[in-house]
């Protein structure tokens, strides 16, 4: 069984333990009690070593667990570009795969992942993650479970539950928070119009991403008590050159419930996938009516209300 080092979960020595590990975090992370390891020893595994079927929907995932020895040396690009060859030979054809590995995370090679995941996807392949042992730490802190089976000695609902192992796993889940949000992409406006005379209320703004890791894809949609519309896709790349439009008649007396935007307010909402969940930013600003001779006008103030981020678990069909 592994022993503490350094104040951090300890990766485990042999591949047979690290691929056990991987089959129960996944196990958990898509949700799929049917997650399996994929074959014996000798067997050809096709760059597969742990496979299921997430939210037991029709595709399946798969991970690569690859177990760096102590002290552990750094995954490459040429490593996942090899694995993901592999992965292409998995039969029934994935959905996506993931290089779990405890070596620590690596912005290069998840930089590759990246742009190996816009490639297979325009080929109508699988999307492609690398989960560093920092990533795999945090996923063990969410499930109890996991972590009672594989570091007991750390769990919390041990009888030494408020002492050093409790706050160790306490503080690494702060720490992983704060990590996830300094890579957390997110969103601003750039310009666009500020007033409308009805019955054409037209909002239009650009975007841009502000910080954090590049995602290739997002949606958005305008949103408020006054008016709805569905979600719209647009390029990642292509921000700059895209004006967030769209026309709304806010003549009408009746009004919707909006669980983030006030009656006087107009919200634009953005969301995109991102490290297994379907991130959301919701973008907000005053809104007021003015009755002129030529109708009434409605203005959409300069004041930036406070951003509101909220999360939800992915689900296969979502958007990404």
């Amino acid at each position: 069984m592994p022993t503490l080092k350094f104040g951090r979960f300890p990766p485990p020595q042999s591949w047979e333990e690290f691929e056990i590990l991987c089959a129960d975090i996944f196990r958990r992370v898509w949700n799929d009690p049917g997650t399996q390891r994929n074959g014996r020893t000798g067997q050809p595994q096709h760059g597969v070593d742990v496979f299921g079927r997430p939210d037991g929907g029709m595709h399946y995932a798969g991970v690569q667990a690859r177990n760096k020895v102590y002290p552990p040396t750094a995954a490459s690009v040429a490593e996942l570009r090899e694995e993901v060859e592999k992965a292409k030979r998995f039969v029934p054809a994935l959905r996506s795969f993931v290089l779990a590995t405890t070596a620590p995370n690596d912005a290069t090679v998840q930089e590759e992942a990246r742009r190996l995941t816009e490639t297979n996807e325009a080929e109508g392949m699988f999307s492609v993650e690398v989960w560093g042992w920092d990533e795999l730490e945090s996923r063990m802190t969410e499930y109890p479970e996991v972590l009672q089976q594989h570091y007991p000695q750390f769990a919390v609902g041990q009888p030494d539950a408020d002492g050093p192992a409790a706050e160790l796993v306490r503080v690494m889940k702060e720490q992983a928070k704060w990590a996830e949000e300094k890579d957390r992409p997110t969103f601003e406006r750039t310009n666009g119009a500020l007033s409308s005379l009805a019955p054409s209320f037209e909002p239009s703004w650009r975007i841009r991403q502000a910080s954090g890791d590049y995602v290739p894809n997002l949606e958005w949609r305008f949103c408020g008590p006054r008016f709805h519309m569905d979600w719209r896709a647009v390029d990642g790349s292509r921000l700059k050159d895209t004006n967030i439009a769209w026309v709304f008649d806010l003549t009408g007396s009746e009004f919707m419930e909006h669980p983030y935007v006030g009656v006087d307010e107009i919200g634009l909402e953005v969301r995109f996938h991102w490290r297994g969940k379907m991130r959301h930013e919701l973008h907000r600003w005053p809104l007021s009516s003015r009755e002129l001779p030529k109708g009434v006008l409605w203005d959409v103030g300069r004041e930036i209300l406070p951003v509101v981020r909220f999360d939800e678990e992915f689900r296969s069909g979502d958007a990404s």
